[in-house]
């Protein structure tokens, strides 16, 4: 036990060297560097317990990593073929070989041990690759790392400057990425801080029924719903974590809806018939949902009436007698920043609430979908049942 201890170390020792000292400072075809080292894995005896095994290369890669600056890039790779190497011993040993064996041309024949360590190789470099790739933003900032060395001045200098617009891009990256965390922090500080003296605008206003403070109330209205967008915006790429589904009764949703436009339904009529729907969603964003395509209808029905009814046994449907969508219009409306023929005439579309709203109904399982004719009205349905959800 003891000689076959000393023996392991010396074949460690002398690999070790071998790689640090020559081979990491060869480049085959200028690319590829051979690392022999692995060889002390492959050879170790079948009977070599798993854990044992990679402890012998969690060691072994570690030790190369610190001579190579490769931090725990080799250890990574080796630890992984070092787990591997039974089921690989396994698959090209013949099945007559039972006993325990160091693999060999004599052990177990030559292409079985060819097929063997050529399969170890391929597994040892794509973890390298792997991991070397992962590491970068692109592709070909890994080529650029792996560029050949240079044969001349010229190359050398070529190579320097290349490597030098690498690192620019790097640090210009690492400031874009920077400026776009202050900026979502900023707005998202913004969007919460704001809605305090909105609140007390509204509160305010609530004391007067006149004309003049109705239509405060509804300008007040499309600044918080504005500011809402902005943050339902700013949440949208984390919004995963932010859904809380339970099943809710549609018609409370709505109502809740429709009482933020309370104000301008008096100069439009609403026609309104309860669902008697129960749906599993998530409340706060479909609510904001159903309250951006209500402000698009009363945005665009300057007269006549909005209708809120069920157009099928699960599909809600929003219906205008507003200016309606042009025809060339209707193909893009979901798309970030679009606004149209009509939002381009009110100088006022942000070409967001649409977009918004079906980001966040493909996340809620809810299909959306648009019907317009234009100079007659507009058709929003909302299908429940395209996606249905259950609790389990």
């Amino acid at each position: 036990m003891i000689i076959t201890y000393i023996h392991r170390i010396g074949w460690f020792i002398g690999l070790v060297l071998l790689q640090v000292l020559i081979l990491n400072n060869v480049h085959i075809a200028g690319y590829a560097t051979p690392f022999l080292y692995i060889y002390f894995i492959l050879k170790f005896d079948s009977g070599t317990s798993r854990n044992e095994l990679m402890l012998w290369a969690f060691f072994f890669g570690l030790t190369i990593d610190v001579f190579a600056d490769t931090p725990g890039m080799n250890a990574a790779a080796t630890v992984l073929l070092a787990f591997l190497r039974p089921s690989l011993l396994r698959l090209f040993t013949p099945r007559d070989n039972l006993d325990s064996f160091i693999p060999s041309f004599k052990t177990i024949g030559i292409t079985p041990f060819l097929k063997y360590t050529t399969a170890s190789v391929f597994v040892h470099s794509l973890a390298l690759l792997s991991i070397e790739f992962f590491s970068f933003s692109s592709i070909w900032l890994l080529l650029l790392r792996e560029l050949p060395l240079p044969e001349s001045l010229a190359e050398e200098d070529y190579r320097a400057q290349l490597l030098h617009l690498r690192q620019l891009c790097t640090e210009l990256q690492s400031a874009a990425d920077n400026r776009y965390r202050d900026a979502i922090e900023y707005y998202t500080t913004w969007a919460h801080q704001i809605k305090t003296p909105i609140a007390s605008m509204r509160l305010a206003l609530q004391g007067e029924d006149t004309a003049l403070f109705r239509r405060l109330l509804s300008d007040l209205s499309r600044t918080e719903q504005y500011v809402e967008m902005v943050m339902a915006f700013l949440r949208l790429e984390d919004a995963p974590g932010d859904y809380v589904f339970r099943e809710v009764a549609l018609d409370e949703v709505l109502r809740q809806a429709l009482r933020r436009f309370s104000a301008e339904f008096i100069d439009r009529r609403l026609d309104y018939t309860p669902t008697g729907l129960t749906v599993l969603t998530d409340e706060k964003w479909l609510c904001f949902v159903l309250e951006q395509l209500l402000s698009n209808a009363l945005k665009y029905t300057r007269e006549g009436s909005i209708t809120v009814e069920l157009a099928g046994e699960r599909v809600l449907a929003i219906r205008d007698t507003g200016i309606g969508i042009a025809p060339e219009d209707l193909p893009r409306i979901f798309e970030k920043g679009y606004t149209g023929q009509n939002g381009r005439a009110d100088k006022r579309a942000s070409g967001l609430g649409l977009y918004l709203c079906s980001r966040i109904c493909r996340n809620l399982g809810v299909g959306l979908t648009v019907k317009s004719t234009s100079g007659v009205g507009t058709t929003l349905l909302l299908d429940f049942t395209q996606y249905p959800l259950r609790v389990e």
